[in-house]
């Protein structure tokens, strides 16, 4: 058997690779990324990053949708209505679902929200929506998932007429 090669001893430390052998990828932080930074370049202009106010970026995205559902309004004379479909007691779900109906109330969009309560038969689920798809009223339909266990949330969403699909889940 012929002995491996011998790898040579490297100034400041540890040996040089195998000759042929995979070069490691540096690490970052360390001294090969210290060494491949240009020389003039300070930290901060290597980087920069924009600090985005959240919440103003929110106010002003209302406020344009405020705007445009009044326009809507005055060119139609109708008010555009997004009826919400929680069956079910899921805290989560109702968290949301409050959330949608307060932007609605916001923005001046009507809030259609019906609560079904638990252990109403999927049928009734399903007579709802079609229901909401025939009432003009009703611009947009949003059916809370998750249903309850016992139902099929994909029968009744693709149940949803397409053109008031807000999630655009109906296939």
């Amino acid at each position: 058997a012929v002995p491996a090669p011998r790898r040579a001893a490297r100034p400041g430390g540890g040996r040089a690779p195998a000759e042929g052998a995979p070069r490691r990828a540096a690490r970052p932080g360390g001294r090969r990324a210290e060494r491949n930074q240009p020389q003039d370049a300070l930290p901060s202009e290597l980087m920069t990053a924009t600090v985005i106010d959240g919440k103003a970026v929110a106010a002003r995205v209302r406020a344009e949708v405020a705007r445009e559902v009044a326009e809507l309004v005055d060119a139609t004379g109708r008010t555009p209505g997004l009826a919400t479909v929680l069956a079910g007691e899921d805290p989560a779900s109702q968290v949301y679902v409050a959330g949608k109906r307060k932007a609605c109330a916001e923005v001046g969009i009507a809030d259609l929200h019906r609560h079904l309560a638990s252990g109403i038969p999927e049928g009734q689920v399903a007579s709802l929506i079609e229901e909401l798809n025939a009432d003009p009223e009703v611009s947009g339909i949003l059916l809370q998932l998750p249903v309850p266990d016992y139902m099929d949330g994909a029968a009744l969403t693709a149940r949803i007429a397409p053109d008031k699909d807000v999630d655009g889940l109906t296939p």
